[in-house]
């Protein structure tokens, strides 16, 4: 595994990546300190996922963390954030992150920050920092008991095999070598056909209803540093990836249906400490989706079962047909 910095010295937040083959969810964490509140993102670290119509959203969310811990002193750690997607990012421009301490007492310091595209704003997200120490009655939903990722394969050893089958066809081997070389993460899905319904030939035959729970073994490919705040800028980056996707299960919808999926907004909030570059189980769900809106929800759990973060989104979920009939900006 590679190795990616603190978010602490100016040295690390201008450092070049040396290692070529440092993934795409390390890269986009180096911003640039342009002067004090205000970050850059460059256009070359920007990624725009094969038939996306912006920027990664977890890449957007990501990097403004980042900028928001910076501004925080080290004793202090992001425990919520709420964020909202404005407009699709323009991965040929520069995003610009400006960050506005709104207060900062003993306990508890909250910020806002903003994304722009040439004086555009693209993104906005309400972060809330907490110095550790305090006390008091505790409880914990307990973790799924669900194999461990050791039992399981993972999506590069699924799509390998849909590669190398002959029953695939040509038009979803080509996708999946386009996809195959931005990887960011190793994912270990339960069930692998709520991932993606090509991988049904690798799985048991099972009837999937709309709203049910889907799971998946999620780490970071790189070996991170020891900054808490690092490790929660990157579980952002990878937490926009697979919830939305949870709205399809059980609507027989794959990857290509005709179906429009973006973020609209996107809240997390951070229990305990934990390492993004071991294995966590993402358990997902979608409670509703109604008005070309989906509703989805997901608990984050360390390996040794600990809750660790609690995600909720809310996403664009409708027909392609009346997305272009209704000439949507986002």
């Amino acid at each position: 595994m590679s190795r990616v910095a603190s978010l602490g010295s100016t040295a690390d937040k201008e450092e070049e990546i040396e290692d070529s083959n440092v993934s795409l969810a390390a890269q986009s964490l180096n911003l640039q300190e342009l002067d004090s509140r205000l970050y850059l993102a460059p256009t070359a670290q920007l990624w725009r996922p094969i038939g996306a119509r912006g920027v990664f959203g977890g890449q957007i969310l990501g990097q403004a963390l980042v900028a928001a811990s910076r501004e925080m002193p080290p004793e202090f750690k992001c425990h919520s954030l709420h964020a909202y997607f404005l407009l699709a990012g323009n991965a040929e421009q520069n995003i610009v992150y400006y960050v506005e301490v709104l207060a900062r007492g003993k306990t508890y310091a909250r910020c806002n920050v903003v994304a722009s595209q040439r004086n555009k704003r693209i993104f906005g997200m309400l972060v809330s920092f907490v110095r550790d120490g305090a006390t008091g009655p505790t409880h914990c939903k307990p973790m799924p008991q669900v194999p461990p990722p050791e039992e399981l394969s993972t999506i590069e050893e699924l799509t390998r095999k849909l590669i190398e089958s002959p029953t695939a066809s040509q038009r979803v081997k080509e996708g999946i070598r386009q996809q195959h070389g931005n990887a960011t993460l190793d994912v270990w899905p339960v069930d692998p056909v709520q991932y993606w319904h090509h991988f049904a030939q690798f799985s048991k035959p099972a009837v999937h209803e709309a709203g049910e729970t889907r799971c998946m073994w999620v780490r970071t490919k790189e070996k991170l540093d020891d900054d808490e705040n690092l490790h929660r800028c990157v579980a952002a980056f990878a937490s926009d990836r697979f919830l939305l996707g949870s709205a399809r299960v059980g609507h027989n919808l794959g990857r290509n249906s005709p179906i429009q999926m973006m973020s609209l907004d996107h809240t997390m909030w951070f229990h305990r400490p934990f390492k993004a570059d071991e294995p966590m189980l993402y358990v997902c769900h979608s409670p509703i989706a109604r008005d070309g809106r989906a509703m989805t929800l997901a608990d984050i759990y360390t390996k040794e079962g600990e809750l660790a973060i609690t995600v909720a989104q809310e996403g664009v979920f409708r027909d392609w047909k009346a997305s272009s009939a209704l000439k949507a900006k986002l």
